[in-house]
Formats: structure tokens, sequence, C-alpha cells
């Protein structure tokens, strides 16, 4: 692609993608290959979006948990500010179709989790006892795991399944974020 357009080695391209009511970028990078350079996306999330089926109630749920809502949410999109990524509230049935998808029922179990990591099981304990007493829906209590951790689940009024817990074997960054070894 760089011989076709000049590009540089160090080029990096932004493209913006209108999606609803909001812009989303793209920062495209190159990547070396033995025939020359391929553009790839850059490895990071800027957004993630659930789809709900009343965004005032998911709304009101997470500024309970202590969510930051931005100024750039309206009566159809909220988003919370989350640390460097954003969380957006969209309604299921219009996300679907920003996606060009039916919309359907919601499953119980969508096969994805999000996740907050936290410094110790008290602090594990801690979050979930706070976000059940904010009405999430329970799903399973805190306990040691498998791999040596400790975790718990809740679910958010929709069903998005959040999964709190303590990793011994990564550490935690200033941030709060996550840092594994290369």
């Amino acid at each position: 692609m760089s011989r076709e357009t000049g590009l540089t080695g160090r080029f990096r391209h932004h493209m913006f993608a209108l999606c609803s009511d909001f812009y989303v970028r793209f920062q495209l990078f190159p990547v070396e290959r033995q025939w020359g350079y391929l553009m790839a996306l850059e490895p990071r999330i800027t957004l993630v979006t659930l789809g709900v089926a009343d965004v005032a109630a998911s709304t009101a749920f997470y500024r309970k948990l202590g969510f930051r809502r931005s100024s750039a949410s309206n009566d159809s999109v909220t988003f919370f500010h989350m640390n460097g990524t954003v969380l957006g509230l969209f309604g299921h049935e219009a996300l679907a179709a920003d996606a060009g998808l039916d919309a359907g029922p919601a499953p119980s179990f969508r096969g994805v989790s999000l996740a907050h990591n936290l410094g110790s099981r008290d602090e594990v304990d801690a979050a979930w006892t706070f976000a059940v007493e904010c009405g999430a829906k329970p799903v399973k209590k805190p306990e040691e795991v498998f791999w040596g951790g400790y975790s718990g689940y809740f679910a958010d009024p929709d069903g998005h399944l959040w999964e709190l817990a303590h990793n011994p074997f990564a550490q935690l960054d200033e941030n709060g974020h996550m840092t594994l070894p290369d």
C-alpha cells in the first residue's frame, strides 16, 4: 500500500466513520510484511456500546454504580467516562439497526463479559456487594477460581455480564489498567 500512496513507515492515518450521532476514529498503522506495508488497526478499544431496553433506566443504574455521565449524552444514547475508554448505552433495537442486523430477543448468555479487575479479594467482595445493592442481578458470588484468582459476576438490568476479579498474577498500574508481560 505504501508504494501506491507514497506513505512512509511512520505514517498514521485517521479515518472517520459516522455512526449514529457521533464519530468514531480508527487509527491505522503500517505493519511490515514481506511484500511491503499492510495497514492494520491499532490494538485498543475506545468505546464499548451496550444495547439496552431502556436507555434512561440503564443510565440510572450505571450512575448508581458511580459512573460519570458525559455531557455528549442525549435521550437516545448515554456515554460514561471509563478511565481511558468510553462505555455507551444505546437502545437494543437501534444498535442492531445501526449494524444492519435484526435485533431479535437478547439471549440469556451473550458469550462476552466486561471485567473490572481489583487489587484484592476484599475489594472484589466489596464491589460485588455494592453492585448488587445498586440493583445488579447477582450471577455468581465471588469465590476462588481454578486459575488461582478470585472472581464473581453480576449482570446489569439488561443481562450484560460484569466480572469483578482479583488476579494475583497480573499487576494493575497506577490507573487501574492490567499490565501483562510481553
